[in-house]
């Protein structure tokens, strides 16, 4: 009896001991971070203010950062120390010329490409500033931002196309190659409200390599979704791969007869009619998807964390399929609104984070895991 009661002591210590383990197992995947600022972009040669609302941003291979300035559609560009380099762009009709700016990139061979959604069309530069092409598209004037390279001179578009999400676009051809994400595979809900919310934010999705694309909505559910080409050229959903999630649902649809609502970060009119109106509580939005140079992917969103909203930063080990670590920071003053936010990461984990609260600035910010 003696030997039986040790037994069960022991099989209830190693019990124990296994919960405690597995408890600070999972506690290790979260880690402190330390901010450094390393560089403020707020004014020209003359010591004036050279922008007044930073959208969206990039970076090339020489670290030179390119930034649109939503007030005024121009294009700004400086180098690694923070000096001014040129400006292109305004708003026009014109070459070079644009009407609303939603998306810019840079791939690998420094090209930068702007989207101008009112237009729909891309317009390609050098890294001088220099057009070397203009693409139009026939699709109308969607939304589409987040604009992304994928091999064989491909680009991946998010846009909304009979219940797809994404779409490759040729280069060479000037034709959609084929389309991948099917939104009712993804959706939270049944409600017809989260259909239209993807048909005007689709989400994000950026190339691995010839056969793997990695996808996630704007309103993020804490799921990373894995697209693999087949040998027909159809793309298939090979995994899921769960995420940092304190958050349930990522988005909350309240429908009333007002025009406000005190939750609601945006509304509009019901899509389903009535004279009513929909305001979107969002407890989660992505900031984008950025590959590293080590091999891991980084997303940025705003996140609920208990009653307020924080950035939190996973690292997503892709050869594995699992989320590495997460961090919340709490002390960058983001905003849901584009005042306040990140709007672009490099292969090096340098965050660009844009602040339009005062005096707009573009900051370079370096983040240290503890």
């Amino acid at each position: 009896m003696r030997n039986q009661s040790s037994i069960l002591i022991i099989y209830l210590f190693v019990i124990f001991l296994y919960g405690c383990t597995s408890e600070t197992e999972d506690l290790t995947t979260k880690k402190d971070v330390t901010i450094h600022e390393l560089l403020t972009i707020n004014e020209d040669l003359n010591k004036s203010p050279l922008f007044a609302f930073v959208f969206d941003a990039a970076s090339d291979s020489q670290k030179n950062v390119y930034f649109v300035d939503h007030s005024t559609q121009n294009i700004h560009s400086f180098d690694s120390d923070g000096s001014y380099r040129w400006s292109i762009g305004g708003r026009g009709q014109g070459p070079g010329e644009f009407q609303f700016i939603t998306s810019i990139y840079v791939d690998n061979e420094d090209r930068l490409f702007v989207y101008d959604s009112e237009r729909a069309i891309i317009t390609i530069f050098d890294n001088t500033g220099e057009i070397i092409d203009n693409r139009s598209f026939d699709f109308g004037r969607k939304t589409i931002e987040n604009i992304r390279m994928a091999p064989n001179n491909l680009l991946l578009l998010p846009y909304w196309d009979e219940g797809k999400l994404i779409h490759l676009y040729s280069l060479e051809s000037g034709k959609i190659m084929s389309s991948l994400v099917d939104f009712s595979k993804i959706l939270q809900s049944e409600d017809e409200i989260e259909e239209e919310l993807f048909q005007t934010n689709p989400g994000i999705a950026i190339s691995l390599n010839e056969r793997l694309i990695t996808y996630l909505p704007n309103h993020y559910a804490g799921k990373l979704y894995l697209f693999e080409e087949t040998s027909s050229g159809s793309w298939q959903l090979i995994e899921v791969i769960e995420g940092y999630k304190h958050f349930d649902p990522s988005i909350t649809f309240h429908v009333t007869n007002e025009g406000s609502h005190d939750r609601s970060h945006f509304s509009s009119y019901n899509p389903r009619g009535g004279g009513t109106y929909v305001h979107y509580e969002f407890h989660s939005m992505s900031f984008g998807l950025y590959p590293q140079a080590d091999g891991s992917i980084i997303h940025l969103s705003y996140q609920a964390v208990g009653e307020e909203m924080y950035l939190v930063v996973e690292n997503f080990d892709i050869e594995n399929n699992q989320l590495r670590f997460y961090s919340i920071i709490d002390d960058l003053g983001i905003g849901f609104r584009a005042e306040s936010r990140p709007v672009w990461m490099d292969s090096k984990g340098l965050i660009y984070f844009a602040d339009n609260t005062n005096v707009p600035e573009l900051k370079l910010i370096r983040l240290d895991y503890d």
